[in-house]
């Protein structure tokens, strides 16, 4: 069974990292022929290239020319594209994962007309045409059931995860040494994947300006995942409160398991999430977390973490105040963390990926 997965967003944040997670536990679970469309340099980089054939295809992202896709995609059983951007000419060999609804849920951070209509096009053409659509939690299933009348039954949760293997606890001394290194304050809040308006950097800081300004609350907030940059949308916030403030340089993955079990606690505030990596990588780490309880993010945590309404200060600085205050919270938050993180498994994910293969190539 000739099998094509589009790899061009290899390097993109969580479809990035779910596909090189997938793509490293197909060559353990499955013997059907795989090829990858993607930059071969790039796809060259990762350890698990070496099993696949791989085929120059580098139509830029969001673009017309993916609309007509890779003649040798006409050759594949079967497509597997990891996110809504879709060769039209070969849709009816898509098997396509849809990961959230954001440019439609959160229009006014996406005014742009063009945007707008690629959007709709392509999910037009997905909900029509496509073989088969897998999303990545069950809130984002209901999403495209509610807002894009999808079938309910054309569509089927097969949930992201992390990896055990990058994501735990480290030892002591490598706590000390990245500290050191990064010179990180003691007691630092965290919050990372704050790039885009949604993620609501801004209302985190305004809830954190309130106890800075009071002159009692002197914790640092640590932010990650920016590659050392200030978002637009909140760098007048940010200046205000600079002393208070470190914006770490991009770090590896060998880095990231580290800055999450170095912190006193995550703050995540973001309005959507179509799953939410952050939460679940500070909890396989040993971080506790304080979230959001808006979109898929009670889905993930359950009763693992500290939730609050990220529209409402007040009730962001009574979780805050709750966890400050109770001193064997932390504690029963990184135990009940450390569970939660294990419900979600790649090896099994994948197997329901090569089920779907399997179901859904010869149709």
């Amino acid at each position: 069974m000739n099998i094509g997965i589009d790899a061009r967003m290899i390097e993109h944040s969580g479809i990035g990292v779910r596909l090189q997670n997938i793509l490293s536990g197909l060559t353990e679970y499955s013997q059907n022929k795989y090829y990858l469309f993607g930059d071969p340099q790039q796809l060259k980089k990762f350890p698990f290239s070496r099993y696949f054939q791989i085929i120059d295809y580098q139509a830029p992202v969001y673009s017309l020319s993916e609309f007509w896709g890779h003649p040798q995609m006409a050759n594949m059983d079967l497509l597997d594209i990891p996110h809504f951007n879709i060769p039209l000419r070969y849709i009816n060999k898509c098997l396509v994962t849809i990961h959230d609804i954001i440019p439609f849920v959160q229009r006014q951070y996406h005014s742009s007309l063009a945007k707008k209509l690629y959007f709709f096009l392509v999910m037009f053409a997905i909900k029509h045409f496509a073989r088969k659509v897998i999303t990545v939690s069950d809130y984002t299933r209901k999403d495209l059931v509610e807002h894009l009348d999808f079938n309910k039954n054309d569509l089927i949760t097969i949930p992201n995860a992390v990896s055990g293997k990058i994501y735990r606890k480290g030892s002591a001394e490598k706590i000390r040494q990245f500290r050191k290194k990064m010179h990180l304050p003691a007691d630092y809040l965290l919050t990372v994947g704050i790039g885009k308006e949604h993620k609501n950097l801004v209302f985190l800081l305004r809830c954190l300006g309130y106890l800075w300004d009071s002159g009692k609350f002197k914790n640092t907030l640590v932010i990650a995942g920016s590659r050392g940059k200030a978002p637009d949308y909140a760098r007048a916030m940010i200046e205000k409160y600079k002393k208070y403030i470190m914006i770490l340089p991009e770090l590896s993955a060998e880095e990231f398991p580290l800055v999450y079990q170095s912190a006193k606690v995550l703050i995540y505030p973001s309005l959507y999430e179509g799953f939410g990596f952050p939460v679940l990588e500070a909890q396989s780490s040993g971080c506790p977390v304080v979230s959001s309880d808006r979109s898929v993010l009670p889905e993930i945590l359950l009763d693992s973490a500290l939730l609050f309404n990220p529209q409402s200060e007040k009730d962001c600085l009574m979780a805050l105040s709750r966890f400050f205050n109770d001193k064997k919270l932390a504690a029963k938050l990184v135990s009940m963390g450390l569970a939660n993180a294990k419900r979600f498994s790649w090896e099994v994910s994948v197997r329901k990926i090569i089920d779907i293969y399997h179901a859904y190539s010869a149709h």
